[in-house]
């Protein structure tokens, strides 16, 4: 169980020094004077794989992806599948092709509105997609991106927490909902098939 996944999570920091004349420090963004390594762990045991030790001015990706492969390099071997993780500023994209020829990876990206707009418009291809009704699979496609919101996501309803379990009470009914709950079931079932 413990050697089925490895995740290898990558990430910057920036420790503040004193002192004026130690070797490649540097001031950071945030007026910090210091260094600002990079750190390669091993995210199920919380193991250091790589500490970089680089000026307090470098940007937190800047020469990762070397460190991320050869991260990879020494966890593959014993690990079934590895996954790379990190924030916004490891969303190295000139490297994705290569990496997912031997990893997994989950990395944030920054919110910009074509790129929201992709994803949303993604998501409502998905959901008419993943209906069972014809009808309603073409109905959901041809729908204005706004309509889905409206129809699908932006269900006005109420959260109640009674006992150990949450309730959610539907306050208004709509036709699509109809489609929504059929959906939902039916992703339920594929999901514990």
């Amino acid at each position: 169980m413990f050697r089925k996944e490895a995740i290898i999570d990558t990430d910057g920091t920036i420790p503040e020094m004193m002192g004026e004349c130690k070797e490649g420090m540097d001031i950071a963004y945030n007026d910090i004077w210091g260094y600002a390594p990079l750190i390669v762990t091993l995210a199920n045991t919380n193991q250091v794989l790589y500490l970089v030790n680089r000026p307090g001015n470098r940007p937190s990706c800047d020469g990762a992806a070397p460190w991320m492969d050869r991260a990879i390099d020494l966890v593959a071997p014993v690990f079934e599948r590895v996954w790379l993780r990190g924030d916004t500023d490891f969303s190295l994209t000139q490297n994705f092709d290569r990496w997912s020829e031997r990893v997994k990876f989950v990395f944030g990206f920054d919110a910009k509105p074509k790129v929201v707009a992709a994803l949303a418009w993604n998501l409502k291809a998905w959901y008419g997609l993943v209906t069972r009704s014809r009808q309603v699979r073409r109905e959901i496609l041809r729908l204005e991106l706004k309509r889905f919101l409206l129809d699908f996501v932006q269900i006005p309803c109420q959260i109640v927490a009674t006992g150990r379990r949450l309730v959610y009470r539907i306050l208004g009914y709509r036709k699509s909902l109809e489609a929504f709950f059929a959906t939902f079931e039916y992703i339920k079932r594929l999901r514990l098939a």
